[in-house]
């Protein structure tokens, strides 16, 4: 069972022209240097495991409210009580945490009701062929709704063109992934683009005021 933690700009900057989840390597530190390796729950349940990992973002400086947790539905189902556990303890100290390739594995309706997720992330297999196939349109259509009403944020996995792109925009998904927006950049060029992007979309939100 595993998780990945990034520290991030605080946000997934919205579609169109987002670039996915802007992950800010610099504001990471220690604390993701560290944690950025998979780490297992049971590592994490364990007591000193949680006193790392809080000692990690500590150390850090970074606002644990910047930082973010993705648990995959293996993970979940793998051993759920531990799950549970683990994900009290990190939304007890503001870190946010979203459930990894949602609809792949079987997690249910009561799981994310229960853990109380602050994200969904659609898996890329449905939203790969959205454009061309009804039904993972209708799946991923599903999944948005369900986020909204359950007042959760959905981001698109695996988004590779414009149709795509604005085709999620218009059923109320406003956070994307994917080589549209960017590959993956090395360390410098990944805070440059963070920053570009940021300054693109505050000049934006000034026009638009």
């Amino acid at each position: 069972m595993s998780t990945t933690c990034t520290a991030s700009t605080g946000h997934s900057p919205p579609l169109p022209s987002d670039s996915g989840p802007v992950y800010h390597p610099r504001a990471c530190g220690a604390a993701c240097r560290d944690v950025n390796k998979e780490k297992s729950f049971l590592w994490l349940a364990r007591a000193n495991g949680k006193m790392a990992l809080l000692a990690m973002i500590t150390c850090s400086g970074v606002d644990p409210k910047r930082i973010e947790f993705e648990i995959t539905e293996t993970a979940l189902l793998s051993d759920f009580d531990t799950a549970d556990e683990v994900i009290t303890m990190l939304r007890a100290a503001g870190i946010s945490i979203a459930l990894d390739d949602f609809g792949t594995g079987y997690s249910s309706l009561s799981h994310i009701h229960r853990l109380g997720f602050d994200k969904l992330k659609i898996d890329k297999s449905f939203v790969m062929n959205f454009d061309r196939d009804a039904r993972c349109m209708n799946i991923t259509r599903s999944v948005a709704n369900l986020c909204q009403n359950l007042g959760i944020a959905s981001v698109a996995e695996g988004v590779e063109s414009e149709e795509i792109a604005e085709g999620l925009k218009a059923m109320g998904v406003r956070l994307a992934q994917g080589y549209y927006f960017s590959r993956p950049l090395p360390l410098e060029l990944a805070i440059d683009y963070a920053t570009r992007c940021e300054a693109e979309a505050s000049a934006r939100n000034s026009l638009s005021a």
